[in-house]
């Protein structure tokens, strides 16, 4: 687990851990068709970094100003929502 996760819910670390072990399922698929060396995984921007690793509670709202980073968050709370 990430050291991030020190003091959240317990609900948001298995959600973590579920986001994980299907990113690891992505990972090892993707890996079988490609052929090495070969990137398996990037981020997408610093956007997904911040709220992977900065979000809590105690926000109400976050502003993002560009559509396609906005896009891009709203797909990574779901991800890591499920």
């Amino acid at each position: 687990m990430r050291t991030a996760a020190a003091g959240r819910p317990s609900q948001t670390s298995w959600a973590t851990c579920s986001s994980f072990s299907r990113s690891g399922r992505r990972f090892r698929k993707r890996s079988e068709s490609l052929r090495a060396p070969a990137v398996l995984y990037r981020e997408q921007s610093l956007v997904s970094k911040l709220l992977r690793d900065l979000l809590t509670t105690d926000y109400a709202a976050i502003r993002i100003d560009n559509g396609v980073e906005h896009r891009r968050a709203l797909e990574f709370i779901e991800r890591v929502m499920r």
